[in-house]
């Protein structure tokens, strides 16, 4: 990251993602974020595959039932760290709080991916974002939220909306800290998320 320092060495911190997976092919399905240090992702050993899990460098939250993903329907995810909790938000209602907090390093971070090949995510993701600040329910739920945010927002450090269309780069839409992501692997672009509203 250019201008690391706003995410470095941070205690709070929320991640976004709309996401439409279309299997669990693998035990771990990594969503976004940096391993070994705060990680969004689906299944680990003697845990589904389809049940989200935030892998910490304090321990793994699981945030129970309330967090499994549906294939082939958009799912909108949010998790936050506060100074004394990390939230698990599925399309907006929260599911888990748990009493937890660390400082963490963001650095290396990957969209739909982790350290090592076999850990990637099957299915489509858009509007993903890195904030250092933990939103709060209202924010998350504010109208037209998980499809539009806006650049500016005060603590948006990346916002990914996925929607450039071709080529290999992500654009992030904040130009603030050049946190632009390179394409990996065979990803291709597929249908944005505006097409298949939320249940």
């Amino acid at each position: 990251f250019k201008g690391a320092a706003v995410v470095n060495s941070i205690n709070v911190l929320s991640y976004e993602a709309l996401v439409c997976p279309t299997g669990f092919p693998r035990m771990i399905n990594s969503v976004m974020g940096t391993e070994g240090q705060f990680l969004i992702r689906c299944g680990d050993a003697n845990y589904p595959a389809d049940k989200i899990q935030i892998a910490t460098n304090a321990g793994n939250v699981n945030p129970g039932d309330g967090a499994i993903l549906p294939t082939n329907r958009w799912t909108h995810i949010a998790v936050t760290m506060s100074e004394t909790h990390i939230c698990t938000y599925i399309n907006g209602v929260k599911v888990n709080e748990t009493a937890k907090n660390t400082w963490v390093n963001i650095s290396n971070f990957y969209l739909g991916f982790s350290y090592s090949n076999g850990r990637e995510f099957t299915g489509y993701m858009a509007e993903m974002c890195l904030w250092n600040k933990a939103l709060t329910e209202a924010e998350i739920n504010a109208e037209n939220h998980f499809y539009n945010v806006d650049p500016k927002s005060e603590g948006l450090v990346a916002y990914w909306r996925c929607d450039d269309g071709a080529g290999t780069v992500l654009a992030d839409a904040t130009n603030g800290y050049n946190c632009n992501g390179a394409w990996a692997g065979d990803s291709v672009w597929g249908p944005m998320p505006i097409a298949y509203p939320l249940p």
